[in-house]
């Protein structure tokens, strides 16, 4: 499975219930509207804020405009998408291939998720 890793800046501020979704990496994470936000899994923040919001009812994660993040995604998948994202600067970094026993640790992880 190869793999790049991408620096990333919010063009504009983004809000979503749960989770900022980039390339099916989750960015940040919220749980309700007081909880705060989390960077997501192996992603790393370089600068910005993130947070939750909302109503009790109509809570959402927030990213602020000019956040900046480094993460991996899918080399296929980032090949065949690249052009059509609007609200994200993309800088591609490296490119690297993960092993068997990261790729399985990985997908272990993301299947339990909360």
């Amino acid at each position: 499975m190869s793999k790049i890793k991408l620096r990333i800046t919010a063009l504009e501020k983004n809000m979503r219930k749960f989770a900022i979704m980039f390339m099916g990496v989750k960015v940040a994470v919220a749980f309700g509207r007081d909880s705060g936000a989390k960077v997501g899994y192996d992603v790393r923040m370089l600068s910005g804020d993130i947070r939750s919001g909302g109503s009790r009812i109509n809570w959402v994660c927030i990213v602020d405009e000019g956040s900046i993040f480094e993460l991996e995604v899918d080399n296929e998948l980032y090949t065949k998408n690249k052009n059509r994202i609007k609200k994200w600067k993309m800088e591609e970094i490296e490119e690297y291939s993960l092993s068997k026993e990261r790729s399985q640790e990985i997908r272990y992880i993301e299947d339990n998720l909360e």
